[in-house]
């Protein structure tokens, strides 16, 4: 069994986080913008369509309408899982997630260590990157780094 620092070594840490922030920042367009419903378009065009028989039947309106209605679902539960795997962090890293990256997208880090938690910016950095590593587990988008050594011989390119 391996150790945790073994563990976490196996890590790719920057492509790692920037998939737990591309979800995060889904989150947060899902949490403040709209939903826009898609709508048929039944007007013909007069242009002429020159094309031999397909013959594929296609069901746009059905399509649109499945979409209006499992779009909405996709976005709610993605949000859902998100508040979850969010709310089983550590209540320090609960806190740094939720003020940089679930409320304002535009805030900066050194304001949520210095005027919002009062910690030093060292002490934040630690606590956000334990809380991107718990949170890509919680959500099991780890990315692992890639296997370059095989059969304990380094590539040419390592050399």
């Amino acid at each position: 069994m391996k150790s945790m620092r073994t563990l976490f070594a196996d890590v790719d840490y920057y492509r790692t986080r920037e998939v737990v922030e591309d979800e995060l920042q889904k989150y947060i367009v899902y949490k403040t913008t709209s939903f826009m419903r898609r709508e048929a378009n039944v007007t013909t065009s007069s242009e002429p369509r020159f094309h031999g028989p397909t013959n594929l039947t296609t069901d746009s309106t059905g399509n649109i309408a499945a979409y209006n209605v499992d779009e909405p679902k996709r976005r709610e539960k993605h949000v859902e899982r998100i508040d979850e795997a969010v709310a089983k962090l550590h209540p320090t890293e609960r806190e740094i997630i939720r003020e940089r990256y679930m409320k304002d997208p535009y805030i900066l880090d050194y304001v949520v260590y210095g005027t919002i938690l009062g910690i030093s910016e060292r002490k934040f950095t630690k606590l956000r990157d334990n809380a991107i590593y718990n949170l890509a587990f919680i959500l099991g988008v780890v990315v692992w780094k890639e296997e370059s050594v095989s059969d304990g011989r380094r590539s040419e390119q390592e050399k």
